[in-house]
């Protein structure tokens, strides 16, 4: 059987709310389990997809230039296992983030198959509101009462946490997600036809619950993200010049790196408060992140050319003992750019810009809705990939195409596409 591919919607009116209802399902246990972010989600789309594939011998188009990016990238990926410490290892590592990185497209090809007609959607985006909403407040609960229902579905009594789940930080994955669906979810609701008394009541409750979350979570990158998300919607994005200069700071940003964190953490350890153990430096661990990234500057400057590797960062040595990590090592830098550094080097980081460029330039061509909401959600993302989770974790990679997926529903279901 042919399949051939077209840029028209191909799932019907009733057909897309029968597969936006169990995305959206997909969606809500994905919060309770993060973990399952790397395949549920992608999954649901490629039932989608082929569904469609099998009722009219057709798929939905995609931009052919993403597949040129990842195949760089796998191609870097796997050569860097040549001379990494564990080349095993890292060529398991870089097929298997490879093959999450072309997953990518097969959300995005079944959200461009959402019609704009899509059966009462109206009322599938009042769901997505009030669910981002209901999250909120339950995961503010869970927090408040240490996790009382966790506790009950996960059999663990007492006060003590197992090993696998240290400090009780078992929600901070949820509260990053949460905080991020909120950006498409927002988007879906205020550019919808529904009626302004309902949009901002549906817009209060989701503010309300995700606010509650917010006060009450341990996740600090959760938090810095909701704040980084307030000068944004405020930075003029409908104006080219304006995204330019973005463009530049990201990328001078990501080629500096490596040569500004010794000076910074030089400049904030002089701060009183930098060692106090009861204050908010050490509450967000700025020092303890401040002295993995001083570390991994130092490995960059061993092979800053090619890198280490992939995910070669667990079997560097320091030398010495860091007197906040308590250790000579760390899993994975805590900051995408200088993983790129570290792995690639100036190749990877090249690569690395060169991607940044494309996203942000792609912005000339879309509407000024648009323009705003992926000026946002870069610099939130770009937020989190610089301070909580290494690069080519499962969830995350898995986290950014829902998001992704579910911001271009929203374009489908509200026509944004056309707006000016």
């Amino acid at each position: 059987m042919k399949i051939a591919t077209s840029p028209a919607p191909l799932f019907s009116p009733r057909d897309a709310l029968i597969f936006l209802s169990v995305y959206l399902l997909s969606l809500a246990f994905c919060i309770a389990v993060p973990r399952a972010l790397a395949f549920l989600p992608s999954s649901v789309a490629l039932l989608g997809l082929v569904y469609i594939a099998i009722t009219q011998r057709t798929l939905p188009c995609f931009d052919k230039k993403l597949l040129g990016v990842f195949g760089a990238f796998t191609v870097l990926a796997c050569a860097s296992a040549l001379w990494s410490p564990d080349p095993d290892h890292a060529l398991s590592k870089a097929l298997k983030s490879s093959l999450l990185l072309f997953s990518t497209i097969i959300p995005v090809m079944a959200a461009r198959a959402i019609p704009y007609d899509t059966a009462c959607k109206n009322k599938f985006i009042t769901v997505a509101a009030l669910l981002c909403a209901c999250a909120g407040g339950i995961i503010a609960l869970e927090y408040s009462t240490d996790f009382y229902l966790a506790r009950i579905f996960m059999g663990i009594e007492g006060t003590e946490w197992p090993a696998s789940i240290k400090y009780g930080f078992l929600m901070n994955r949820s509260s990053v997600f949460l905080v991020l669906l909120t950006f498409p979810v927002a988007l879906m609701l205020r550019t919808s036809v529904i009626e302004t008394r309902r949009k901002n009541i549906l817009t209060a409750l989701v503010m309300l619950g995700v606010g509650a979350m917010l006060v009450k979570t341990n996740s600090q990158t959760a938090q810095i993200a909701a704040l980084l998300s307030i000068p944004m919607l405020a930075f003029p994005a409908h104006m080219k010049k304006a995204r330019r200069a973005v463009l530049v700071a990201v990328l001078v940003a990501m080629a500096c790196a490596p040569f500004v964190i010794a000076p910074l953490q030089g400049a904030l350890s002089s701060i009183d408060v930098y060692d106090e153990p009861a204050g908010f430096m050490h509450a967000a661990s700025i020092p303890h992140r401040l002295e993995v990234w001083k570390f991994i500057t130092e490995q960059i400057m061993q092979k800053p050319v090619m890198g280490h590797g992939i995910e070669s960062t667990r079997h560097l040595r320091a030398g010495y003992i860091m007197p906040h990590m308590q250790a000579d090592h760390v899993l994975h830098p805590h900051n995408a750019t200088l993983q790129v550094w570290l792995e690639f080097g100036i190749v990877g980081i090249l690569l690395f810009g060169a991607f940044v460029a494309f996203l942000l330039l792609k912005l000339d061509s879309m509407p000024r809705i648009l323009q705003r909401y992926y000026m946002v959600l870069f610099i939130v993302l770009l937020g989190i990939l610089s301070m909580g989770y290494g690069l080519w974790q499962a969830w995350l990679i898995g986290m950014i195409q829902t998001i992704i997926t579910t911001g271009l529903i929203a374009t489908r279901l509200n026509g944004l596409e056309q707006r000016l």
